[in-house]
């Protein structure tokens, strides 16, 4: 694995929240022939980053609020997300009134079918 896998690998171990058990999936996708990431072969390494890179149902709804806020123009002056502005409306107008990041997945659906008629 080359060291721009290993980070990509990591960060997507980490968006996952499963980074304290990476050697047991360096484990699992070498068959047990490894527990250091960093030694697994390409065939593992592609088969590790296809089995994470696929956005969880959560992380989709999430970057569709995130495009939306770019079309309303919530952004600050570098062009990013202005998240203090989103989270604000998040903890007015959804149902479990917390903040972006902290919304559950059962709130989300609900979240971006208002955030399409706004």
């Amino acid at each position: 694995m080359t060291q721009k896998q290993l980070n990509f690998v990591n960060r997507l171990l980490e968006r996952e929240g499963l980074s304290f058990v990476a050697d047991d999936y360096a484990m699992a996708f070498s068959n047990g022939r490894t527990t250091v990431l960093a030694d697994l072969d390409y065939t593992e390494t592609q088969a590790i980053i296809k089995h994470f890179a696929k956005p969880n149902p959560k992380e989709k709804m999430k970057l569709k609020i995130l495009s939306k806020a770019h079309e309303m123009r919530w952004e600050t002056k570098d062009g990013k997300v202005d998240m203090k502005r989103l989270d604000a409306w998040c903890v007015k107008h959804t149902a479990s009134h917390t903040t972006f990041n902290n919304i559950p997945l059962k709130d989300l659906p609900k979240v971006v079918s208002v955030l399409k008629c706004i």
